[in-house]
């Protein structure tokens, strides 16, 4: 997103703020459930939903262009399994809108010239190649690394997104994922391994335990302070860090609040998602966000009632933080924290995204 598009978007973001309207700046589409990857801890590619064909993602991105989106971001599944991803990306494109995807890389070789119009390029290298193996599957390391590779040599701007497992958390995998990042001109995003979902069934046995998560933000943390790749704020990961129970991945309002929060000493920005910011999943149901995407959450489909009705439906939901840093960023971002608007300028001039 160049400096004018970021001012485009931060206007925008003022202005809904100012208005307290329910704005969809930023979506995530989920435009896939299949994966052409076996990633350990992973269980999505058995999720099994109807896919929207090319003319109805169109239909969305149309209306999402009309109620002022600013940004999309393409996820799965493994998006670059569609025949169709080229069309999708360059429609988003036509239409204004940055658009970043998420990929596995495995498919970036052949199909670069078809994504070749992305603003970002999100993937994963999970450490060196026996720690990214481990996590993921054999030889996927390999691919990660050659993809990373096509991606730079066509200027698309890049930064990965590295959960944290048992495999990863050492000081020297950090330190080797940071000098993977100066070698080739990305920054890293460290996440948090989340606890089993419907879609991540297999992660108890990849998670790391609270001490050595805590024990890896804080070498992130540290790391970040010597100016080093790191994508997300010093901020996000002290509130990561604060967590207080890792096997709890979101607190949930209820009439004590308060208390829950108090006694938790849960710290954290307002949640934007379901007002500024939402996910559409595969079939098109609408949710607050990627980490809601579980029957219980409030959510509707946008074929059935239209996309500003179904933004209205589920910004009424009673979510009140979670503990990624990834999700405690964007929040700050939408709050305008000073912090982490210099952070995103700071990423922005030194890796282009």
């Amino acid at each position: 997103m160049g400096w004018r598009k970021k001012l485009s978007f931060g206007w925008a973001l003022v202005k809904a703020r100012a208005l307290g309207e329910i704005r969809p700046l930023f979506v995530q589409i989920s435009v896939t459930n299949r994966c052409n990857a076996r990633c350990h801890y992973c269980d999505y590619r058995e999720r099994y939903s109807e896919e929207l064909s090319t003319e109805e993602l169109f239909h969305i991105i149309d209306q999402l262009a009309e109620l002022g989106t600013k940004r999309i971001f393409l996820w799965g599944g493994e998006p670059l399994v569609r025949n169709d991803i080229g069309r999708i990306i360059n429609y988003i494109r036509q239409k204004g809108i940055h658009c970043g995807l998420n990929t596995n890389g495995y498919l970036v070789p052949q199909k670069i010239e078809e994504i070749k119009n992305l603003n970002q390029i999100t993937l994963s290298i999970d450490g060196d190649k026996k720690a990214h193996d481990a996590n993921r599957e054999p030889g996927s390391y390999d691919k990660a690394i050659e993809a990373v590779k096509v991606v730079r040599a066509a200027g698309i701007p890049l930064y990965t997104c590295v959960p944290l497992t048992k495999y990863n958390v050492s000081d020297y995998q950090i330190d080797y994922m940071l000098d993977e990042a100066e070698k080739y001109g990305y920054s890293v995003g460290i996440i948090i391994l989340k606890h089993p979902t419907e879609i991540l069934r297999n992660a108890w046995k990849y998670m790391a335990s609270d001490d050595q998560v805590r024990h890896a933000l804080r070498k992130v943390i540290r790391e970040k302070k010597k100016g080093r790749p790191t994508h997300f704020s010093t901020l996000s990961y002290c509130d990561s860090l604060a967590w207080p129970d890792y096997s709890i991945q979101r607190i949930m309002a209820d009439e004590d609040i308060k208390t829950i929060t108090d006694s938790r000493n849960v710290r954290g920005p307002k949640c934007w998602a379901g007002r500024l910011s939402f996910l559409i999943d595969t079939n098109g149901d609408v949710y607050p966000c990627a980490a809601s995407t579980v029957a219980t959450m409030r959510h509707i489909n946008a074929l059935d009632v239209g996309v500003k009705r179904a933004l209205e439906y589920v910004s009424k939901h009673n979510c009140q933080a979670c503990f990624t840093p990834c999700r405690i960023e964007y929040n700050y971002l939408l709050s305008l924290n000073p912090r982490v608007l210099l952070n995103l300028a700071r990423s922005y001039y030194e890796t282009g995204y």
